[in-house]
């Protein structure tokens, strides 16, 4: 067992860390607790033993001869005169068991030192019993004697410190006598609270006493055992079952089975309570015994009115956290519309009041006022940070959209009549001017139109400032990167005239100048005018560009434009005059060889002609040979013809 409680009469502390942890270790499930409190050397904490291996085996299985009660693993006992039980004291692990609805339940087992004998002042005797009781759903009253009117004037004087009019209190209260000789057993203890109950009618002190005790709690139960054997009133720590004597055990394992049996859920004004309000119900009714004198203690109620508000607080909460976690949820990814998140943060904030409001709380009209106020200021304030929190996110999108599609029109507006903004083109300073103004014109109009009802407006303006300050640069660096485009060009468009000039001027040269070595001066004289110029040109656009920039493109141009076409344009001029060359000296040869193809060709007409008017002769010469000829012939056939004859 581990110290709960310590109480002296001085004061009373409570082991929070061991509460903290066997609370959490019973979570939520509904918890009960059983308590035995006596006389010192009493036996309560033999009987602890029996309790505590009842709700670890699970069931009253009898004891075996040879099986060890106390000693380790177990609750230590001890004879003698000096008390070894202090405070209320706690089994520092829980157990479980099925409840009445089959839900599993949790178990605590408690015990307390001794009260209300010569070893313990009357008034921790009190306090040690009233906690207890409080403390526990079965409490188990162990006693050596049977009831008489001072045990009742004992129980009777800490209920009416713990009772207010006429409630209950408690729920299971039991009567364990022990070292009875006869009609012992749960029966018989039956028999005998009901004897008792009609003995107590003869006195009316005591029949006030047995009333109040039976109006303070929902069961009153006792069991009657035999005495042990005597082994266990000189045993220290430990001892066999077999030398306890057999009836004593079996009544005693009977008895703490039917303690857990019956052992129902804590419950505190009908609620039943789970890991952390046991906590905090333990916490509250420390601290109301702790700084209250137990002459002003007037009920239970007191010690235990701040958990109905508790109570009232977690059903309120339950539902609250329902509807927050939902509200929750759906800003995970983005935002909610600010009225659509105020709306919904209002209705569960109505809920939680509903839910909380059927609670029944215990105190003053003020006090009450105070709780509810209390817990609607701190779910409210949740639900104001959330919304904030939406809000500034929902602020942050709005804005961040708004800007976003106000570049997009800005841009887009270099697009309409030709793309100004995204082309490699350079274009007139002016035209860019013109389009920055009307792209800007038509994007704060979109800008201001979605942030109309955008509050708060401080951070808009500011959001409308970043974003004239963000066009005014996009435009600061186009018209830079423009202007250079367009100094670029205008000196390309130099240098191409300087070549066309160092043309002009190789072209003037006469033919027989050597270009080869004049090509050097032509073209200094060529970058000595480009370098001339080129400055001049330059300062239309010192505007926009730096005079380092300046200075850059302009050697760029004359690195990359200017000295490779100037050293083309002679090297191609060279070679055009040589080939201008080269084909006349050819003319003039192709000239002479035709003049004199023509003489000869001349030569031989007139020789082929000669050779015509020879041949024609010859022809003529043929013909009139062959006319004599046939003459001949025929005056030979006339002649033969008239020899014939």
């Amino acid at each position: 067992m581990e110290t709960l409680i310590s109480l002296t009469n001085t004061g009373i502390n409570l082991n929070k860390p061991l509460l903290e942890r066997l609370c959490a270790e019973i979570g939520d499930r509904q918890v009960g607790v059983i308590a035995i409190t006596g006389k010192f050397r009493g036996g309560k904490s033999f009987t602890c033993n029996s309790l505590l291996r009842r709700l670890q085996k699970g069931d009253k299985k009898p004891y075996l001869p040879d099986e060890v009660i106390g000693g380790p693993g177990q609750i230590p006992f001890q004879t003698g005169y000096v008390a070894h039980t202090m405070g209320i004291q706690v089994w520092p692990k829980i157990f479980k068991k099925k409840g009445e609805d089959g839900k599993e339940m949790a178990m605590l087992l408690l015990d307390t030192q001794g009260t209300f004998d010569t070893q313990s002042e009357p008034e921790l005797s009190m306090r040690t019993s009233l906690i207890a009781l409080l403390l526990s759903s079965f409490t188990i009253q162990n006693s050596k004697e049977l009831i008489d009117s001072q045990q009742l004037a004992h129980i009777s004087s800490f209920l009416a410190l713990a009772r207010k009019n006429q409630e209950k209190i408690g729920q299971n209260f039991f009567f364990l006598i022990r070292d009875q000789a006869e009609d012992t057993g749960l029966a018989h203890g039956k028999a005998y609270l009901d004897y008792v109950k009609v003995s107590a009618r003869r006195s009316p002190e005591l029949l006030g006493m047995m009333t109040d005790l039976e109006s303070a709690f929902e069961k009153l139960d006792a069991c009657l055992l035999v005495p042990p054997a005597d082994a266990v009133r000189t045993a220290s720590d430990r001892i066999l079952a077999k030398d306890c004597g057999n009836q004593f055990l079996e009544q005693l394992n009977e008895c703490a089975d039917h303690a857990v049996t019956s052992c129902k859920p804590k419950t505190v004004l009908g609620n039943e309570l789970n890991g952390m309000l046991y906590k905090s119900y333990v916490e509250k009714i420390c601290d109301e015994i702790k700084s209250m004198d137990l002459k002003c203690i007037s009920s239970a109620f007191t010690a235990t009115a701040m958990l109905t508000f508790e109570l009232a607080k977690k059903a309120g909460n339950d539902v609250f956290d329902g509807h927050f976690q939902k509200i929750t949820a759906a800003t995970i990814n983005e935002s909610v519309p600010p009225t659509v998140i105020q709306r919904q943060a209002d209705q569960a904030v109505q809920a939680a009041l509903q839910v909380y409001d059927t609670v029944k709380c215990i105190g003053s009209a003020f006090e009450k006022q105070t709780s509810r106020e209390h817990f609607e200021s701190n779910i409210k304030n949740r639900c104001e940070n959330l919304v904030e929190r939406n809000n500034t996110r929902s602020l942050t999108e709005k804005l961040g959209k708004s800007v976003k599609e106000a570049k997009k029109i800005y841009k887009n507006g270099f697009k309409s009549g030709g793309n100004l903004f995204d082309q490699n083109e350079a274009v007139e300073s002016d035209r860019l001017r013109e389009k920055h103004a009307e792209s800007m014109e038509a994007a704060f109009e979109l800008f201001d139109r979605e942030t109309r009802d955008v509050r708060p407006r401080p951070t808009v303006n500011e959001a409308r400032q970043a974003l004239f300050e963000k066009f005014t640069q996009m435009h600061t660096e186009r018209s830079r990167e423009n202007a250079h485009k367009l100094l670029k060009n205008t000196l390309i468009v130099l240098a191409e005239t300087s070549v066309a000039d160092l043309g002009e001027l190789c072209a003037e040269l006469a033919d027989h100048v050597d270009l080869e070595s004049e090509k050097h001066s032509l073209k200094r004289r060529v970058m000595d005018q480009f370098d001339e110029d080129a400055p001049a040109m330059a300062k239309h656009y010192e505007e926009h560009l730096e005079k380092r920039t300046i200075d850059e493109i302009i050697q760029w141009v004359i690195r990359t434009e200017l000295i490779p076409k100037l050293g083309a344009r002679v090297e191609r001029f060279i070679l055009e005059q040589t080939h201008a060359r080269q084909i006349r000296q050819l003319e003039e040869k192709l000239k002479a060889i035709q003049e004199d193809f023509d003489e000869q060709q001349a030569h031989l007409v007139a020789e082929l002609d000669d050779r015509q008017r020879y041949v024609d002769d010859l022809r003529g010469q043929l013909e009139a040979q062959n006319l004599m000829l046939e003459e001949s012939r025929k005056s030979m056939i006339n002649l033969m013809n008239s020899y014939a004859n």
